[in-house]
């Protein structure tokens, strides 16, 4: 038997508009090494000792050095009595945003191998599927990589320009790069959930001419082409559950991250309205709300592109369910197979999300939002502040008092759930 050349064990280049994206994958894995969040080389990735050796090195110099900072800025405050309501929000974002990165790093080095078979379902999906359909879902990572360097670099400009090279080092390790970790984590979840509502667009276009050609020839050879694709489907419902359950840990601490940082960031870039801060720093205050609304659109934008997947597998299950009741002379076989087809959509839940506790579309995000404008109109001491602003102080006052797990589950429970507007 005749060996088969080492060519063909070489993954083939994925078509269309997955080529693109496989650049901008290959280039957050690069970044994600580069913070010490991959330990995975070379196309497609496998996993490799020395770059785990390089994570687990960074994660102990952060940990020590953001521990340390933590008590140094809590004892420097107790010593001159400036123990205030906003330190003690910054520290708490501070130890929030340290453990979510840490856990996250955590993840990301102990299973390396998952970043390994999203990228192998991603190859094998593209050598069948053919997706070829461009859209804005192309342009999902650089246009938050570039957004993210927009707004961290003033800060770290004006910290270069303004502090000593020891204050620089410290703000970099000890904040910059912990938000800019999460972000990171941030970015892969927006990428891949991009990547599966292109697969999703795809096969809603291949089920759409599959029901033309169907119902202009009444042949009933296309039961084989139909299975295909009910195979295809099946095979992007496992990558969309694997993901949400291997990078579980890291979105939820991406989530809790993104959340305590709005609303920190909101909260102070706004505080003038209520005297708390200095009102002679107005580009401050701007960068703040500008981080902080920089960091609600990531929420915004999973929340958008999760309806995106719903939205395709309804009209996969629509096209099904409309031929197989306008066509009732069809053979016993491709009854059988439409209707296999529709309930196994009708049946499954498409939605990105966290372990299935939380999922992102756009009911999620109206829940929230409705539970906010709840809170805002039950708040009688803050009814004078406008509701932006009420609604970042009301998360503010809850994630002091009720500390991270509760803030968590608090957000987990309110996202499953349409509450009722008082009036």
């Amino acid at each position: 038997m005749d060996a088969v050349p080492a060519a063909e064990h070489e993954p083939p280049a994925p078509p269309g508009w997955v080529r693109h994206w496989a650049r901008q994958w290959r280039a957050l894995l690069a970044l994600l090494s580069v913070f010490g969040m991959n330990c995975t080389r070379g196309w497609p990735p496998r996993p490799w000792r020395g770059l785990r050796w390089y994570g687990s090195l960074v994660l102990a110099v952060r940990i020590l050095h953001d521990v340390q900072a933590l008590i140094e800025i809590k004892t420097t405050r107790e010593d001159i009595g400036k123990i205030n309501y906003i330190v003690l929000l910054c520290l708490y974002e501070m130890s929030v945003k340290l453990v979510g990165s840490v856990v996250s790093q955590v993840v990301m080095l102990v299973r390396p191998e998952d970043v390994c078979l999203v990228t192998e379902c991603m190859l094998l999906y593209s050598r069948v599927g053919q997706p070829a359909v461009w859209g804005a879902v192309a342009l999902v990572g650089p246009t938050y990589v570039v957004g993210l360097v927009l707004v961290a670099g003033p800060s770290t400009y004006a910290m270069a320009t303004t502090g000593t090279w020891m204050q620089l080092f410290s703000y970099m390790l000890g904040d910059l790069v912990p938000s800019v970790v999460m972000m990171l984590v941030g970015i892969m979840q927006l990428l891949m959930t991009a990547l599966y509502v292109g697969f999703a667009t795809d096969e809603s276009s291949n089920v759409k001419g599959w029901v033309s050609e169907a119902e202009a020839s009444k042949c009933p050879a296309h039961v084989e082409l139909l299975r295909k694709l009910r195979v295809r489907q099946q095979f992007l419902h496992d990558m969309v559950l694997h993901h949400n359950s291997a990078f579980g840990w890291c979105y939820l601490s991406c989530l809790a991250h993104v959340f305590m940082e709005t609303v920190l960031c909101l909260y102070l870039g706004l505080a003038q309205l209520r005297q708390v801060a200095d009102p002679s720093e107005p580009l401050l205050n701007a960068w703040f709300c500008t981080w902080g609304a920089f960091e609600l659109t990531m929420f915004c934008g999973m929340c958008i592109l999760g309806q995106k997947l719903v939205d395709h597998h309804g009209q996969m299950y629509c096209l099904l369910r409309g031929f197989l009741v306008s066509n009732p002379q069809l053979c016993t076989e491709a009854k059988l197979e439409l209707q296999g087809f529709a309930q196994q959509i009708r049946r499954q839940d498409n939605r990105p999300g966290i372990f299935g506790l939380i999922h992102y579309d756009l009911k999620t995000m109206k829940a929230v939002k409705l539970k906010t404008r709840e809170r805002i109109h039950k708040t009688d001491q803050l009814r004078t502040i406008p509701m932006f602003c009420l609604a970042t102080g009301f998360y503010c006052h809850c994630i002091v008092l009720q500390g991270f797990a509760s803030t968590v589950t608090y957000i987990i429970v309110l996202s499953q759930f349409e509450p009722a507007v008082g009036h």
